[in-house]
This record gives C-alpha cells, sequence and structure tokens, in this order.
C-alpha cells in the first residue's frame, strides 16, 4: 500500500520532473495547464487528457461508418520538408539513421560532429559520429539500439535532443538544435553573503525557440543544464547554453525565484537570492511516551520536513514553510509503525516562536491501528480484484519504514501489508485510534460502496458488494470519418458519476490492427464507452444503451492532424489561439514536449507562430487571440497524412 493514491488517468512525468516544470512554468508554459498527463503504462502515442477532462461531445454513430466530407478551406500543407514518418516495416534495418543540426532560428549548422549515445550515456560502439554537411545534414548507420543525439564539438551544446526508444523513431529527419555552449560556475548567497545550500540552479533559454522550426518535434526533448549547490553555495555547469538569451533561473526552499543572465566572467557568476518570508525557528525534540527516549523522527509542518538528530532533536526554519491554508500551522513527529504526535500554533502568526508552545517536546504513542477483513461478492464469495482504501477525508498513514537522504532529511517512506493475504481478504495502512469510513472499489463493475464509521483496529470485517446484472459482451470497431480504421484506437468503460459519488474509469484499453475493440460481459453499473483515436485529446463518449446492439457496432472518431500556426503580417502580435468545430465548441489539440503530451484548448503563440501540434481533423475554424479578445476568425479543412500550416 502507498501513502499517495495515483489518479488511474494520470500518467507521472518521466523526464526530471522538478527541473521540467520549474523550466515551464519559466518559459510561460502553465498555459497548457488545463490538460491532463496521460494514463499510466499507455502507449507514447496516446492523449494527454483523459475522459473527465474534457467537454464530452456527442459520439457520431452510423450504420455505415463514415461522415460526408466537408468542403475544402484555406490550408497550406509544408511543401519544402516532408513530415517525420517512420520507414516502412521489413526495410528499417537498411536505412540510416540521420537528421539536422539547426540553430535557434531553424537555420542549418555545418562542420559540427553529432555523436549517438546509448541509454548509458556512451557514444553507441560501431557508430561512428558524423559531420553536418552544408545544409546542416548527417547521417549514421543504424545504431543496434535505442538513445540519444549530442553534438560532440567544444563550443556547442545541443538544446533539443531527439530521444529514441524503438526502432520506428530511428529514421532520417531526425533534428538537433544547438548553440554556443561553455562551462558555468558561481556561488548563490542570501543578502547577508551566507551560502545557500542546495540551491538547484537551471540554465534555460527565454524564448520559447519551437515554433520558429517548421518541424515535427514530438520524440525532441528540451535538454536540461542543472546541477546543486554544495553547502558552500558553489556550483558549475560544464556545458551549458550562454547564447544572448540564456538565463540562470536559481529557486531554494525558502527564497524567491532568481531569474538573472549570464554574467561576462562565465566562471564566477554570483546570484543573490532574497527570502520569501521573515521567520524563526523551531527547536525542540521527540520523546518516546513510555520510556522517554530520543527517537529518529520525520518533523512535517505544510511542504517542509526535517529530520531529528540522533538525541532526537530537531531544528525547523519557519520561514522556508510555504503559505498554509485554512486549517493553520500543525507540526506532526512520525516514526515508523508508531503513533503520531502533533502540536498546533496558538495564534495565526505561525512563524514567530512565540504562538508554539514554551517546551516543544513531541512524544510519539504505541504502535498504529488497522482495520482487517474481506470483501465479498452477492453471493458470498470472496471478491478477490476489489479495492479497499480509506475515504475522505483521508487520515495521515503511518509508514512501517522512513529513509533518510546523506544530509540527514526524510526522503520517502513506504507502508507494507502485514503477511499474504487470502483471496477477498484487506489490510488497511495504520492508523491513529479514531473512526474512519472505507472506499471500496469494484475494478471489474467500476461500482464503489462508502461504509459507515469503522473504529481502527477492527478484524473481521465482511463488506458485501452490489449486484447491478450485466451488460452482453462488447464487440465493435473504432473509424474514422472516412470510414477507414482506426488502428491501436484508445478505449475505456466509465461509471458515471451518481449518488454523490464521483465518476469512475476503467482500464485504459487499444484498439486491435483493425480499430476492433471487445470486452467480456460487463456489469451494468457501468454505463459509458469512451473511445478516442491515438495520439489526440478528446474522447468520444457513447452511452451503452444508445447503442443497437452491443455485439456489433461501429463508432465515429475524429482524428489526429499535424499542425502548425504561421499568422504574419496583421496579425504577428497575436497571443495564442484556438480551433472551434462546427458546433462552435473549442477543441483540444496535443502539444508534446519529449515525452510530456499536454492536452490544451489554447495554443500559445510566439511572434504569431506555433509549434507543431496535434489536432482533431473535424475543427472548421481558426480563432486568433490578443490577450482574451478574439480579434480574428478564418475558416479551415484539416486532413490527416500531412503536415498543414494555417496562415490566417
Amino acid at each position: 500500500m502507498s501513502r499517495d493514491r495515483q489518479d488511474p488517468m494520470r500518467k507521472p512525468l518521466a523526464i526530471a520532473a522538478f527541473g521540467l516544470l520549474l523550466i515551464a512554468a519559466f518559459l510561460g508554459l502553465s498555459r497548457l495547464s488545463r490538460g491532463e498527463p496521460s494514463g499510466p503504462g499507455q502507449p507514447e502515442s496516446s492523449a494527454a487528457a483523459g475522459p473527465q477532462a474534457v467537454a464530452p461531445r456527442a459520439a457520431a454513430l452510423g450504420a455505415e461508418g463514415a461522415l460526408p466530407p466537408r468542403e475544402e478551406q484555406s490550408s497550406t500543407p509544408i511543401a519544402d520538408r516532408p513530415p517525420q514518418t517512420p520507414a516502412p516495416a521489413g526495410s528499417i534495418e537498411s536505412l540510416p539513421l540521420g537528421g539536422l543540426v539547426l540553430d535557434l532560428t531553424g537555420r542549418p549548422v555545418s562542420g559540427l560532429s553529432v555523436g549517438f549515445y546509448e541509454f548509458d550515456d556512451r557514444l553507441a560502439v560501431g557508430v561512428t559520429p558524423a559531420k553536418s554537411d552544408a545544409d546542416g545534414r548527417f547521417a549514421f548507420a543504424r545504431p543496434r539500439r535505442g538513445g540519444t543525439l549530442r553534438v560532440l564539438d567544444e563550443g556547442w551544446t545541443t538544446v533539443l535532443v531527439p530521444t529514441l526508444y524503438d526502432e520506428e523513431e530511428l529514421h532520417e529527419d531526425l533534428t538537433l538544435v544547438v548553440v554556443q555552449g561553455a562551462r558555468l560556475a558561481g556561488v548563490v548567497v542570501d543578502p547577508e553573503d551566507r551560502p545557500v545550500a542546495r540551491a538547484k540552479v537551471h540554465v534555460v533559454l527565454a524564448t520559447d525557440f519551437r515554433p520558429k522550426l517548421a518541424r515535427i518535434l514530438d520524440r525532441c526533448c528540451d535538454a536540461t543544464f542543472e546541477t546543486e549547490c554544495d553547502a558552500e553555495g558553489r556550483f558549475a555547469i560544464p556545458r551549458a547554453p550562454v547564447s544572448e538569451d540564456a538565463r540562470l533561473f536559481v529557486v531554494a526552499r525558502g527564497y524567491e525565484h532568481a531569474t538573472v543572465p549570464i554574467g561576462a566572467d562565465r566562471e564566477r557568476q554570483r546570484i543573490t537570492l532574497q527570502r520569501a518570508h521573515e521567520g524563526d525557528t523551531l527547536v525542540g525534540r521527540v520523546l518516546d511516551a513510555a520510556t522517554h527516549a530520543p527517537l529518529r523522527a520525520e518533523l512535517s509542518l505544510g511542504d517542509l520536513s526535517v529530520a531529528t538528530d540522533e538525541r532526537g532533536e530537531f531544528r525547523l526554519e519557519l520561514w522556508k514553510v510555504a503559505e498554509l491554508g485554512e486549517s493553520g500551522a500543525e507540526l506532526v513527529a512520525l516514526v515508523a509503525g508508531r503513533v503520531p504526535a502533533r502540536v498546533r500554533a496558538s495564534a495565526s502568526e505561525w512563524r514567530r516562536r512565540s504562538a508554539w508552545p514554551g517546551d516543544l517536546t513531541l512524544f510519539i504513542g504505541g504502535e498504529g491501528l488497522r482495520i482487517r477483513g474481506r470483501v465479498l461478492r452477492v453471493d458470498g464469495t470472496p471478491h478477490p480484484t476489489a479495492r479497499v482504501e480509506f475515504a475522505p477525508p483521508t487520515p495521515l498513514l503511518i509508514p512501517d519504514a522512513i529513509e533518510f537522504d546523506e544530509h540527514g532529511e526524510p526522503m520517502q517512506s513506504s507502508i507494507a501489508v502485514e503477511g499474504a493475504l487470502a483471496p477477498g481478504e484487506f489490510v488497511t495502512a495504520p492508523v491513529e485510534p479514531g473512526r474512519y469510513r472505507l472506499r471500496v472499489a469494484d475494478p471489474d463493475t467500476l461500482d464503489e460502496m462508502i461504509t459507515e464509521p469503522i473504529a481502527a483496529g477492527t478484524r473481521d470485517l465482511e463488506l458485501r458488494l452490489r449486484d447491478h446484472g450485466t451488460w452482453p459482451a462488447l464487440r465493435g470497431v473504432v473509424v474514422d470519418r472516412r470510414g477507414q480504421p482506426c488502428a491501436g484506437a484508445d478505449w475505456l468503460l466509465e461509471r458515471s458519476a451518481r449518488d454523490g459519488e464521483a465518476a469512475r474509469q476503467g482500464n485504459w484499453q487499444n484498439a486491435d490492427g483493425e480499430g476492433r475493440i471487445a470486452h467480456p460481459p460487463i456489469s451494468r453499473a457501468i454505463d459509458t464507452l469512451c473511445v478516442k483515436a491515438a495520439g489526440v485529446a478528446e474522447w468520444q463518449r457513447v452511452p451503452l444503451a444508445s447503442l443497437p446492439r452491443l455485439d456489433e457496432f461501429r463508432v465515429v472518431v475524429p482524428v489526429g492532424c499535424q499542425v502548425r500556426i504561421e499568422a504574419d503580417g496583421a496579425w504577428r502580435d497575436v497571443e495564442s489561439a484556438t480551433l472551434a468545430t462546427a458546433d462552435g465548441n473549442d477543441s483540444p489539440v496535443v502539444i508534446t514536449r519529449g515525452n510530456l503530451a499536454f492536452g490544451t484548448a489554447r495554443i500559445p503563440l510566439d511572434g504569431g507562430r506555433s509549434q507543431t501540434f496535434v489536432a482533431l481533423d473535424d475543427c472548421v475554424e481558426l480563432r486568433l487571440f490578443r490577450g482574451a479578445q478574439l480579434v480574428h476568425r478564418t475558416p479551415v479543412a484539416l486532413q490527416p497524412g500531412q503536415l498543414i500550416v494555417l496562415r490566417p
């Protein structure tokens, strides 16, 4: 069992999450945050938003499965460069790996050596580095496995890196973006000239260069240039971008973020951080309630955690804690397997020492308490796949182990279930004494049940799930508006929100190569089939009751098109755009940055231009905005299979 429960429709950020999110915020990518990351363990091409994140659009259902084509409107395909497409199966091994080396403006860079690195960060054996020619092009003998590409020349560094995981991504039209690079070093201090240890230093580009590149960049990751200051506040980054728009972006707990240009002396950068808040320091200790022996504990206040030393003593700087919510300030001492100790501030000015007890000693209690029992089906047989967890408000779950890093700070904790469990049996994580509600979730029916409050420590509890009857087996096909099967289409089953309970989604699944989906008979608690083409953001919700036959149906879905916007002339100063469907609603698009995909209705523009994104082929209108003001509309028609440039 885990202290944190993940939404089954969300995918953890896989690429340097902390640094990338900070840099994304710096670059203004928060405009994309209205979308949701794709579900865990799903194909990389899957859309960014789960069904609950996007406004539903009625599913298009028909006997023939295809809609009549719309009248063509103004859209201009790119002619000078073909879209990036994988090589045909069967000829992959005979093709080279190659692409273009470009600068930040999209101009080719010649004479640079490009190396292929395997994922162990070593140059691939048997793959000789290639030189870019006068047109910026390079080519390798085909490597045996995936990896990344980087320039090798001193004085240059790669800021956009193709990351290639499988054979189909090893093609001849990859893109590297490079800038001048050099070693950066310096120190981070506070206003009193004291070093700021463990400050994180990033080198970022102040402008987004992707809109300047008329390329499909789905598998290109923004390179990260970051490090952490040592105890003396010193840092060094061996080869960082030093172009005119490069900036040092520095963050440290308790301090305001700082963004500063790179100074003339690249080896002696000096950055001063200002405190985000003023406040005092809490000093106290954690003891065993029975023996008064000192304990190794994790102390938490808001988002800040510290650890006690071997004497059970701790120091917690109140000025490092982020603002707290309405619940107020509560200091919690947590020891593995034991009932935690708590103390609350007595005044709203919790950053002052005077708001806390004079003797700040916290006493840890006995062992945490679990709730044990089993889940049964309606017929009384054990339910082997039912999930049991605490219902909100979720109590503090007591870990059975807490790990501390090399600095003595709490790093992570884990919660284990004691012993092997028989089918249908459950054991909760340990909690403090009290009464708690449990949520029982049935992954087969997507049904859930909230219990009455149950005392912690209860054993031999029996929970029985309801019977809703069953739908027949599902068998159908997913097609596009032209009647062509959507191979690998994404689909899942959903139980709509009801009786105060939230909607629930089943596992994310994929159609086969002919667009067919199938599922054994399912509970009538499930009422909706959600379907979409792979790589797009919007789901089609099909009520199961609306299908004439569940064993032979067709669902028509819009499919994705590679699109970019180039709003020149009078519209060059527009800041964002949307694409609308025939019903006038904004349609979500998918913007990809390496392995991060964002579903968003508002498309950011830089100088009137967007990066390449995926839009649905049922969009009929492009809308341009300055701030929140709509300033222009133009009709469009999107056709899959080509890279389309929209020029209002």
